[in-house]
Formats: C-alpha cells, structure tokens, sequence
C-alpha cells in the first residue's frame, strides 16, 4: 500500500495530470534572483518577467497557459471551478455540495466555513496528487439580481451583506489549512 502511495504522483503525470513543479527548488534556477527570497517583491518580479520571452509572456495570458522555459514552470491550467465542489480534474470522484444558493439560504456562517474547508482538503488533496492545478474560480460574489443569468445558482443571493459573509467564510474555509489556520493549504 505504500509503494501504491509513493507511486501516485508519478501515475498522475504518466495519465496526463499536472506536474507541480518550483522552480526555484532546481539548481538550474535556484540562484537566479526571482528565487531570492531576501529581494524585494518588485525586483524579484522584474527580473522574472524580464527573462521571459515574448512568446511565453502571449502564452501565460491563456486559462491554459503553456511552458515557461524561462523560468523552469510546465504548463499551467487557470480555469477550474470549485463553487459547489472540486470540478474540471478527469478520472477523479469528488464531492459536490449544495449550490450557494441553497447554503446561502442557511444564513449559516459554519456550514459555509466547513464546506469551503472540504473543498480546500479536496483541491489540495487533488494537487498533491498531480489531478489538478491549485487555482479555482470560487466564490461566486456576483449578486442575483437578474433572474435570467444562468449563473445565479452559484451565487448566495442577492443580499450585498449575505454575500459577503458567505464570502468572507468561504474563502477562510477554502484556505485555511486544518492543522494550523495561520497556514494556507
């Protein structure tokens, strides 16, 4: 069982998932000063977007973007969904929960948290596996004021107040690690 465990990630990535790399952690890259962690924000930013190609510079712009040789990342997924549960991860079972819609009528502020927690496990979980990327479009704080907009399931309402609430405990749910809540997932 544990040599099945160790072998996951590698099985992930021979199926197509995602490879989840730092660049910064290979001795190609671990010098340059987009690494330095004692640089300032600003110029480890700049040094990072200046090695970058025209060419992958176009590339990043896409949900899917491409391979930054650059800076030693593989391709990155930016669209996957996790308003009412992990979506857009192949071969993988995960749970869906109610609609924010439906929770949001709970007015209950715990239910949003844990719900928002057990997607973040999920995703992570997801991650950790090579089945999906860390970045998720959730929540949805658009207000249900136009009946006809199909999206309107995916919201908590049309209350500003209920929605930023359901937000605001969405949001630690989703992030805060279980172990520590002063840690991300």
């Amino acid at each position: 069982m544990l040599l099945l465990l160790g072998l996951l990630p590698f099985l992930a990535q021979v199926q197509g998932g995602p490879t989840m790399v730092n660049p910064c952690l290979s001795g190609q890259f671990a010098s340059m000063p987009f690494c330095d962690v004692t640089l300032p924000l600003d110029a480890r930013v700049a040094d990072a977007v200046g090695r970058l190609t025209l060419s992958e510079k176009i590339s990043a712009l896409n949900t899917g973007g491409g391979p930054l040789p650059s800076l030693g990342m593989p391709p990155y997924n930016w669209w996957s969904e996790a308003t009412a549960g992990v979506g857009s991860s192949p071969d993988t079972q995960t749970t869906h929960f109610a609609y924010p819609i439906t929770t949001g009528m709970s007015f209950n502020r715990t239910l949003w948290k844990v719900t928002g927690a057990q997607i973040g496990r999920e995703a992570r979980a997801l991650m950790n596996t090579g089945h999906a990327f860390s970045t998720f479009w959730t929540p949805v704080v658009n207000l249900a004021r136009e009946p006809r907009w199909g999206r309107n399931i995916e919201t908590p309402g049309e209350d500003p107040y209920l929605t930023s609430e359901y937000a605001e405990q969405f949001v630690q749910g989703i992030q805060e690690a279980p172990e520590d809540p002063s840690h991300l997932q």
